[in-house]
């Protein structure tokens, strides 16, 4: 440890100056001193700041109209005893015992997905595609965008519509076979 701080104080590479660099490139920088001692405390504040840095990343993408899924997502909150919107909290969804699954309902409402509204803004960030030019590619109407909410609810095209209607089908089984 003190060999790895002594290398970064003197401006060589050492997983201390990778771990300063890399905290402080996020999206919402975590802020140290590179000539701060490692000790089980500095690593607790530091898993804290982080912890806050996520937060604040999240909040501010949802508060930009992106992960939309995700907005309005709320949470039962015991100690509150009411419903809060918590985008770091633990979701029940995360239980589900196929990890394909999970991780499918993971990327969708984190906006990792194929969908044009997603694809298209990180197409090409110097020229960016207007919102309301990521046009759906299943129905191709004008002023469709291809977003989550849109794809998964509101796209006519028939092939969406008859996996919509299988879905609800299958979801409707599960549903009979657990009440009976």
């Amino acid at each position: 440890l003190h060999e790895a701080r002594q290398l970064a104080r003197k401006g060589w590479p050492s997983w201390w100056s990778d771990l300063w660099h890399a905290l402080r490139m996020l999206p919402v920088p975590v802020r140290f001193s590179i000539h701060d001692m490692p000790s089980q405390q500095l690593a607790g504040q530091l898993l804290s700041a982080l912890t806050d840095s996520l937060h604040a990343y999240l909040l501010d993408a949802l508060n930009k109209d992106r992960l939309p899924l995700l907005r309005d997502c709320t949470e039962w909150d015991q100690k509150a005893r009411k419903m809060v919107t918590c985008p770091l909290a633990f979701r029940q969804y995360l239980h589900l015992e196929v990890p394909e699954h999970r991780k499918a309902l993971s990327r969708l409402l984190m906006a990792d997905h194929p969908f044009a509204v997603e694809q298209l803004r990180r197409y090409c960030p110097r020229r960016r595609v207007l919102h309301e030019l990521r046009v759906c590619r299943f129905c191709c109407l004008d002023g469709m965008v291809e977003d989550e909410v849109h794809v998964l609810l509101d796209c006519p095209d028939a092939r969406l519509v008859t996996l919509r209607e299988a879905c609800m089908l299958d979801l409707y089984r599960s549903l009979d076979a657990v009440v009976h």
